[in-house]
C-alpha cells in the first residue's frame, strides 16, 4: 500500500517522476468509476506545481510521440486539488483502456473552486503546452474536448487559439 497526497494506493508499477508518480494500478479509482486495464499508467498530480491538478492515462503501449486529448469537466467536478478524483466521474475515464486508447495520452484537469473553464482560458493554452511539453505530444494530434461547463471551456479556449488544437469535441456547452 502506498501513500500520495490524501490517497492510498496498491500498486503493480509505480515510479517517481519528479513529484509525479506513474502507477500500474486501478485501486485508487472508486469503484464505480472507470473500467481500467491494470496496465494502464496512471499520473495523478495533485496541482502543487502544474497550472491545474490533473489525472493522466497512458496506454502501456506509446509512440514516442502520442496524441494528446485534454478533457474538460462539468461544473460539479471543480475543486483544489485534494478532490482532484472528481475529475473521473464523467466522460473518458468510464470507457478509456489499454484496448481503446491507443498511441494517445487522455489529461484531465480540475478547474479551480468558484472558477469556469470559460475565465480560465489563457491558463488551458499555457497548460496544453506544458503536457504537450511533459508528454513528447504530437502537436498535430492535440485534441479538445469537454462536457457542459468543459464544452464552454472548449469553445472558448478552442476561439482564442485555433492553431491550437487538431479538432475539439464539446458536448452540452454553447459556443458563439
Amino acid at each position: 500500500l502506498y501513500k500520495y497526497g490524501m490517497s492510498y494506493f496498491r500498486a503493480i508499477k509505480i515510479k517517481n517522476i519528479g513529484n509525479k508518480f506513474i502507477i500500474g494500478s486501478d485501486a485508487h479509482i472508486p469503484q464505480n468509476v472507470g473500467n481500467f486495464d491494470l496496465a494502464m499508467k496512471i499520473i495523478k498530480e495533485n496541482g502543487a506545481d502544474t497550472i491545474f491538478p490533473y489525472y493522466a492515462y497512458i496506454p502501456d503501449n506509446i509512440s514516442s510521440s502520442p496524441a494528446l486529448l485534454i478533457q474538460l469537466h462539468g461544473a460539479g467536478e471543480r475543486g483544489n486539488g485534494a478532490d482532484v478524483e472528481k475529475v473521473l466521474i464523467h466522460g473518458f475515464p468510464q470507457t478509456v483502456n489499454d484496448n481503446n486508447l491507443k498511441d494517445c495520452i487522455l489529461v484531465m484537469p480540475q478547474c479551480p473552486d468558484e472558477s469556469t473553464w470559460a475565465d480560465e482560458v489563457d491558463k488551458i493554452k499555457e497548460f496544453t503546452e506544458i503536457m504537450i511539453k511533459d508528454f513528447s505530444a504530437d502537436t498535430d494530434r492535440i485534441y479538445l474536448c469537454g462536457l457542459s461547463m468543459g464544452g464552454f471551456g472548449t469553445w472558448y479556449t478552442a476561439m482564442a487559439y485555433p492553431e491550437l488544437f487538431a479538432a475539439i469535441a464539446p458536448c452540452c456547452g454553447g459556443g458563439m
